[in-house]
């Protein structure tokens, strides 16, 4: 049943955006966004992405789901610009477009298509699966980089030793997991 939502929804151009705001703690002026992703069901429910990435990796349509977010937040992102504002998206992508070849080549005609400039996307990719495919992580990361866009290890200090996967790819931003926040509020000391 989820796996039809999720086909209908790319055919249809109904997956359902939201930009969380990244606020600096350092005062900066960036307007910088978390783009997250939604799929609607046939009540107009929103689903989470916890709810339907499972049975969309069982269907093979993950890399579909990663270019249809990332052509959306460009075309949004691309308005925006043109009315002057310099904001920049955060947009977290699955194992399955770090490992596939044809996936940096795509995004490359993507920007020039749309005249972006590269800076303003900052592709996150999670601890889990950077580690899982460390060789092709670094290949990812270091072509990223030669788009001239930017990229960041979500969640974070998780794994056994994620100090580690730091010694093989360089990223512009490490987010921390949720988990070492609430240990802060939790821990007097």
């Amino acid at each position: 049943h989820i796996q039809a939502l999720i086909k209908e929804a790319i055919a249809q151009n109904s997956l359902k955006l939201l930009f969380q705001p990244i606020i600096s703690l350092h005062g900066d002026d960036d307007e910088q966004f978390e783009v997250l992703l939604r799929l609607i069901d046939n009540d107009g429910n929103e689903l989470l992405p916890g709810q339907f990435l499972g049975p969309a990796e069982e269907a093979g349509m993950l890399p579909k789901l990663d270019r249809w977010v990332i052509l959306q937040s460009i075309k949004m992102l691309s308005v925006q610009r043109s009315e002057g504002r310099k904001e920049r998206l955060f947009i977290n992508i699955t194992s399955k477009s770090v490992i596939d070849d044809t996936f940096l080549p795509w995004v490359s005609v993507a920007l020039k298509a749309a005249r972006l400039p590269s800076d303003a996307l900052i592709f996150q990719v999670h601890e889990n699966d950077a580690t899982s495919h460390i060789k092709q992580a670094r290949i990812f990361a270091q072509g990223i980089s030669q788009l001239h866009c930017k990229t960041s290890i979500n969640h974070f200090g998780c794994s056994l030793n994620p100090f580690n996967l730091l010694k093989h790819l360089s990223p512009d931003y490490v987010k921390l997991n949720g988990s070492f926040a609430q240990q802060i509020e939790d821990n007097k000391d």
